[in-house]
């Protein structure tokens, strides 16, 4: 097993491989590290954030953007030897900031426990659309090849948005599941439950960490 030197001193929420071949991590510390992957060294460090960092995004041009519980956006330039914070969109949310990802023409699309998805421009920074008519806290967002979006909220749900905002219900799992993680693979998602609050699984929980499932649709 490879260590990586200069770890997070608290929970990992997030990593990323960036389009330099280094990596990128967030987590509850407040702090975003990158490591050299061939030496596993922390080349940096950089603070910003008020509370937990809960995702870490790249964009095409080569900064990250990241969000937090601390209801933000931040977008940062990275260069060889630096992070540094450009842009901080504040009360981005009314609570936390669970996902923010790139999307088409110069946007990003942004998910919170605020029960709203929000689309703004990562050239102006200003909110583009806003789809607030959801009924329960938005866990991730993902977009799809034909450009829909799919979302996973905390009551179990799986939506897919069109583009004049109007949704579908693809899945709803059962209560005793709770949804983590949406993925994209060829025409498929992909879709990590939790099964912690599951008795048939309670002998595969190792020191109160839940197991992870994958389910193809």
């Amino acid at each position: 097993i490879l260590k990586f030197k200069d770890q997070h001193s608290d929970y990992i929420r997030n990593i990323l491989i960036l389009h330099d071949g280094r990596l990128a991590s967030c987590g509850d510390d407040k702090k975003i590290r990158i490591y050299n992957m061939n030496t596993f060294e922390c080349e940096i460090v950089v603070g910003g954030h008020r509370d937990y960092i809960y995702y870490l995004s790249q964009l095409d041009d080569g900064r990250l953007i990241s969000c937090s519980s601390d209801r933000s956006i931040k977008f940062w330039t990275l260069s060889a030897n630096k992070c540094e914070c450009l842009k901080s969109i504040n009360s981005a949310h009314s609570d936390t900031v669970n996902m923010v990802i790139p999307l088409t023409e110069h946007r990003i699309v942004s998910c919170s426990d605020d029960m709203s998805i929000k689309i703004w421009s990562d050239q102006s920074y200003d909110c583009l659309v806003i789809f607030n008519r959801n009924l329960s806290k938005v866990k991730a967002v993902l977009q799809l090849k034909d450009g829909r979006l799919a979302t996973i909220f905390n009551d179990g749900y799986i939506h897919i948005y069109e583009k004049d905002l109007k949704f579908t219900t693809l899945f709803n799992s059962s209560s005793s599941f709770k949804l983590s993680r949406i993925f994209s693979y060829e025409y498929n998602i992909v879709v990590c439950f939790l099964l912690k609050y599951s008795a048939i699984f309670s002998k595969l929980i190792f020191a109160d960490a839940a197991i992870e499932a994958v389910f193809v649709i």
